[in-house]
């Protein structure tokens, strides 16, 4: 199953400041995140606050997001 990765405004203004300084490293993220339409729950990430958000570290960089509930079992 492949997901869809929703970017919010203040995400992408708040990356966008760090392009000049650690364009590298912002690469480093983005790549990072766009992994996540295979796996929404990567190895190394860990629950913020509930069971559908995570955060990951990337580099110097941290992720929160929230991923799709998983399905209950029949």
């Amino acid at each position: 199953m492949t997901y869809e990765i929703v970017r919010d405004e203040p995400a992408i203004d708040a990356a966008a400041r760090f392009l000049k300084d650690d364009a590298d490293g912002l690469r480093q993220l983005m790549d990072a995140v766009n992994l996540l339409t295979e796996q929404p729950r990567p190895e190394g990430s860990t629950p913020y606050g509930s069971p559908d958000r995570r955060r990951m570290h990337v580099g110097r960089y941290r992720a929160r997001t929230r991923s799709p509930r998983r399905p209950s079992p029949s």
